[in-house]
């Protein structure tokens, strides 16, 4: 907000002692230090009493202003790099064409600032000429302490003195600025007329926000809480779709086991009554089973490395996580094959108890435990299957969405002269560009896909209209060549020629205004946040391209006629393909010394912004495919060991001529009521979570219930039917076995 807005808010909140920091608007400054040479410092603006409410200690001198004027507390990297860890304090150092700034002191080495970026210093009670932004250097001086006051470059934040009571005073912080709303007036100056006549002109500035916006208060110190939310909600999802990994290792592990315990019945018997213990039977399971225990450690060590180093590389991890320590690691690998080892050691203790039981309590509870297991596994599989389901149909109604436009692999290209804000007109350069041969066309704007950080800079009001209070327009001054050079449809009317008073709307923004009919011909009235008010007739409607994401709904833009650019420019230039862009347009006069960025191209944009807003939820489906496919091989070992159990009294039923579909129906019976069952549990939890938690649930579609429960059956069905066809095989060949072996020693 403003620091006029700070005021504001301080003072109707004394209780709180408030804070801000921010960027200086006129970016990195030029300082002269002691030994004369020009340094470029990055720094940031904070409130005099910043560094005492966080906390900070000072690594030299104080952080502290002694007094209301300009104070510099340096970085520790800037104080290495700059002075050599020489004591500066007391030092002033000189602004290139301003005034001196004295520094106080030396930040911590592991404090870097609460924004985003870390600066070189940060400059507390800031002098009248470092608040104000270069495009208002020329206001009249009358005016320079208003428009100081007012400008919008600050994040504020608020120190509780007593923590323990910080949900009241939130509570009465809230109630307090529920009606404020930001100062949005109109600052009226003279300025320098950008054509370089030396001629005033008079000028609307706008630094104050919408009336329509609000503050909304939360805990905590938080530079990025979407971005943690989002890695809370994913790390979520993850441990649970791990811990169903771990359980359905851990029942198939113990059906194995038990399995193995069941065929060697009467040897284990054996030794029960010679007097082997549990903890005799638990040593001789261990022995046997080292190599698995070396492997599954081993497995574990190696997969959890991999895991590790494709989630920190992928969003949100990757920028909210950063690099992991190598303690970090370490630590955490070894608990994974720890945890694995210790879940096989159970397993087969567990085993180990059943086995030291009499024969029939061995039968009895592997009977209990194998249905119950069954029921877990299908359990599992139903819901593992309807969240692959969930984020499948996610994944691919997102990855078919339409840019809105022909053109998707035009070049964006970023320059940036030699010289800062500099204004000059735009005809020049577009010839110069389009002259190049290979360019079809070029025309610089506000490129598709741009951040939702970038486009709020070119939010509008649209005036006298109360009912469009609410919604946000978003103006792109462009040159007449963007439309061509992207391939955006022209939907009606035509597109503005060289006058200043005419635009073209996008789709939403003409629906938004009444319809494209209603649209066309409109004298449209807009008022932005760092400009004035002004007018325009709209005689065109274009087709919606994305801004602010590629999956963002149709915006409603504005698109309107630049004639001056400045020495930072982007643009957008469809051209043949390999066409080397730095190299065409280093040697146009016009860019000499200019430094030449190419970015992702609009097609390059959208399938990085897939691809990091899904790369998790693509995590998610392979190791949810991993539980499904466990599930479904657990489920399937339990089928073969009860049809193997009852393999006796259904050989009876096959010699008195039953048949395996007439038989695999029984079974199958008691599967699909299993399945019935599971299903009712998943959507149960499904309903809870969307009501109780539905920040995690949102990705889960029940309705995908349905066909699951189609597809287990059916695989369930297939595996009953294998499995007795096999058992049918086989009791014929025993069959024939023995009336051949009865027929010869008839004979």
């Amino acid at each position: 907000m403003s620091r006029h807005d700070y005021e504001a808010v301080a003072a109707r909140i004394p209780e709180i002692r408030w804070l801000y920091a921010g960027g200086l608007p006129r970016g990195p400054i030029e300082v002269t230090g002691p030994s004369g040479a020009a340094e470029a410092l990055d720094v940031h603006l904070v409130s005099a009493g910043f560094f005492d409410a966080l906390g900070v200690r000072p690594a030299l001198g104080t952080l502290s202003a002694p007094n209301d004027g300009p104070a510099l507390v340096l970085s520790d990297a800037s104080w290495r790099r700059v002075f050599g860890r020489e004591d500066v304090v007391g030092t002033m150092l000189q602004v290139t064409d301003g005034p001196t700034l004295p520094v106080i002191g030396v930040a911590a080495p592991e404090f870097a600032g609460v924004m985003p970026d870390e600066p070189g210093a940060w400059l507390m009670n800031p002098p009248l000429a470092l608040s104000l932004s270069d495009f208002a250097a020329g206001v009249e001086p009358e005016t320079r302490r208003e428009i100081a006051r007012r400008m919008a470059n600050v994040a504020v934040f608020g120190a509780v003195a007593d923590p323990r009571d910080l949900e009241s005073t939130m509570t009465e912080a809230r109630a307090r600025l529920a009606d404020y709303r930001f100062d949005g007036s109109l600052i009226l100056a003279d300025v320098r007329a950008l054509d370089g006549s030396g001629d005033t002109v008079r000028q609307g500035f706008a630094f104050g926000v919408s009336d329509t916006d609000w503050i909304d208060l939360g805990p905590g110190l938080e530079t990025a809480p979407a971005a943690r939310r989002d890695v809370v909600q994913k790390t979520t999802w993850l441990v649970g779709i791990v811990g169903m990994l771990l359980a359905m290792t851990f029942v198939s592990v113990v059906e194995f086991l038990m399995a193995e315990n069941v065929a060697r019945e009467e040897e284990q018997n054996v030794r029960v009554a010679v007097g082997a213990t549990p903890l005799d039977l638990f040593r001789q399971a261990v022995a046997e089973n080292v190599p698995i225990v070396g492997g599954m450690a081993l497995v574990a060590w190696l997969t959890s490395g991999y895991a590790l180093d494709v989630l920190i590389g992928v969003e949100p991890f990757s920028d909210y996580l950063g690099e992991l320590s190598t303690a970090s690691r370490v630590s955490g690998l070894w608990m994974a094959g720890v945890l694995l080892v210790a879940s096989l050691l159970i397993c087969l203790g567990y085993a180990s108890w059943f086995v030291a039981r009499s024969s029939r309590a061995l039968t009895r509870s592997s009977e209990w435990l194998r249905r119950t297991m069954r029921r877990v596994l299908l359990l599992a599989g139903t819901a593992s299957l309807v969240v692959v389901l969930s984020l499948a149909e996610r994944y691919l109604g997102e990855a078919r969405l339409s840019l809105g436009f022909a053109n998707a692999d035009t070049l964006v290209v970023t320059l940036v002269g030699p010289e800062q804000r500099v204004w000059s007109d735009v005809s020049p350069f577009v010839d110069a560009i389009q002259s190049v041969p290979g360019v079809h066309s070029a025309a610089t704007g506000l490129e598709p896909l741009a951040s939702m950080v970038r486009l709020r800079s070119f939010t509008r009001e649209v005036l006298d209209r109360p009912d469009l209070s609410d919604t946000a327009f978003y103006e792109n001054a462009i040159t007449p060549g963007f439309f061509e050079t992207l391939g955006i449809e022209l939907l009606a009317g035509r597109l503005f020629g060289p006058g200043q008073d005419e635009v073209v709307v996008a789709r939403s923004a003409a629906e938004a205004l009444g319809g494209i009919e209603a649209a066309l011909g409109m004298r449209l009235g807009l008022r932005g946040q760092h400009s004035g008010d002004s007018e325009a007739t709209v005689v065109g409607v274009v087709d919606d391209v994305p801004y602010g994401g590629y999956a963002a709904t149709g915006r409603p833009m504005v698109y309107a006629p630049i004639r001056y650019i400045w020495s930072h420019q982007n643009w957008l230039i469809a051209a043949d393909p390999g066409f080397d862009a730095v190299d065409a347009l280093g040697q146009l006069p016009e860019f000499v010394g200019w430094q030449i960025e190419v970015e992702d191209t609009p097609a390059q944009a959208f399938r990085k912004q897939f691809l990091a807003k899904r790369s998790v939820e693509i995590v998610l489906s392979v190791a949810g495919a991993f539980a499904l496919a466990l599930a479904l091989s657990g489920v399937g070992n339990s089928l073969a060991r009860t049809i193997a159990e009852a393999r006796t009294p259904i050989g009876i039923r096959f010699a008195l001529g039953a048949l395996p579909g007439e038989l695999g129906r029984v079974y199958f019976g008691a599967s699909v009521r299993d399945l019935v069952l599971a299903g009712v549990l998943v959507c149960l939890a499904g309903l809870a979570a969307k009501t109780f938690m539905p920040a995690f649930a949102e990705t889960v579609q029940l309705w995908l219930l349905v066909p699951a429960l189609a597809g287990l059956v059916a695989v369930c069905g297939v595996m009953i039917h294998v499995l007795m066809g096999q058992l049918a095989r086989r009791h014929t060949v025993i069959a024939l076995v023995n009336a051949t072996a009865a027929r010869g020693r008839s004979a």
